[in-house]
């Protein structure tokens, strides 16, 4: 049977499993949320949210496809109806560039 300062010894002499790894953690707000695969998943970001110019163009294009529609049905897209067509109103335009995140 061994005494307590050679069971003390052999415990000391062990060595310690490694409970940190010694690379950092792979952590990002961003990647892995929701939007993230959702962006994934329609093709419009790779693994490191590359595909930035078809990001902006497919949400550009969603944000204006009801306005187009509204303008189609209403026959204010380019006829004389309006005193400014939708199709000419580039001042709404540019003003709504301005709202978009880039």
């Amino acid at each position: 049977m061994k005494n307590f300062n050679e069971a003390r010894q052999e415990l000391q002499d062990r060595p310690m499993p490694r409970l940190v790894s010694e690379e950092p953690p792979d952590f990002s707000l961003v990647m892995g949320g929701p939007v993230f695969q959702l962006f994934r998943r329609s093709h419009l970001a790779g693994d490191h949210m590359e595909l930035l110019v078809r990001r902006i163009l497919v949400i550009t294009l969603i944000a204006w496809l009801p306005l187009l529609l509204l303008s189609v049905l209403g026959h204010h897209l380019a006829g004389t109806s309006v005193k400014l067509p939708f199709l000419r109103d580039i001042e709404a335009t540019c003003a709504s560039w301005w709202h978009y995140p880039y």
